[in-house]
This record gives structure tokens, C-alpha cells and sequence, in this order.
């Protein structure tokens, strides 16, 4: 009887395991972990890292191109849209499915922005802060999550 039992568990475990069902939602869901500083000065670079995960796998493409971009940050300085500048940088990231999970992938992304500007050179510090979402190959669009605010000084 104790063999019998133990085969079976065996076998559940190994079913478990080779399940392809999702193990998250389909659609994105990342959080904010960390910006890399609090006060920038301009045109210096600053990291922001976020937590991912997503229950179907489809975050990122094969293909970097300006048709399909997947991480966006959304520019919270007020003042914006300029006519130089819309307030949303866009990029694109590589395909994050893994060959060894399908198809639930979670992970981090550390985004790097580059050349932080002032928009209003006669601040002497001007605050700013960054909404971020992904979206993945089937449109699925995750929530907004927010950096803290960080100063941009000359």
C-alpha cells in the first residue's frame, strides 16, 4: 500500500512539474524596486529597476524596432508635452521567455535613462518622476507603478 502511495505522489509531482498552465496572470504585472539616485545632475544617466511577471510569457520581441516598443516611462513633470519633447520614452526589450519556464516568466529589468535634462533652465532643481508599464506581445497592458520623486539639479 505505502508503494502504491508513493508511486502516485511521484507521479503527481511529476505532472506538476511539466504543467504548462500559466502560473501568473496573462496579463503583466511589474513593481518598483529601486532608482539608482535621488538628486541627478543634468545629462547624467540614472538606473530604475522593476520586478516583472507575466502568465503567458509574451514580454519582449525578437525584433527591436520603433513599431513595437514594450516599457514605457511616462514623464510626470508638469509642463509636458513640449514641442520638443512628449514626456513617454519609449524602449524596446528583448523576448524574455525563457526556455526552461513557458510559459510563466518573471524576473527584474533594469531600465537606464539617459541624458536627464531640465525643462525649465531657470530652475535651479527641478523634481521629477517617472509612471512605467509594459505591455506584451498580445496588447495586454500592465499597471502604472510610479518611481519616487528624484531631483534633476545644473
Amino acid at each position: 500500500m505505502m508503494k502504491v502511495l508513493g508511486i502516485l505522489l511521484m507521479m503527481g509531482i511529476m505532472i506538476g512539474c511539466g504543467s504548462n498552465e500559466p502560473v501568473f496572470p496573462i496579463v503583466p504585472k511589474i513593481e518598483f524596486l529601486s532608482i539608482s539616485k535621488t538628486e541627478v545632475k543634468e545629462f547624467e544617466d540614472i538606473d530604475i529597476v522593476i520586478k516583472y511577471q507575466d502568465g503567458d510569457g509574451d514580454i519582449g520581441n525578437e525584433i527591436s524596432d520603433s513599431l513595437n516598443y514594450d516599457l514605457f516611462l511616462l514623464d510626470q513633470r508638469p509642463g509636458l508635452p513640449t514641442p520638443f519633447y512628449d514626456g513617454i520614452i519609449r524602449y524596446n526589450l528583448p523576448n524574455l521567455t525563457t526556455e526552461t519556464r513557458k510559459p510563466s516568466i518573471q524576473g527584474t529589468i533594469k531600465i537606464n535613462v539617459q541624458g536627464l535634462v531640465r525643462l525649465n533652465p531657470l530652475l535651479a532643481r527641478e523634481n521629477c518622476a517617472f509612471g512605467i508599464y509594459l505591455k506584451d506581445r498580445a496588447g495586454h497592458h500592465s499597471d502604472t507603478v510610479f518611481t519616487p520623486k528624484f531631483v534633476i539639479i545644473p
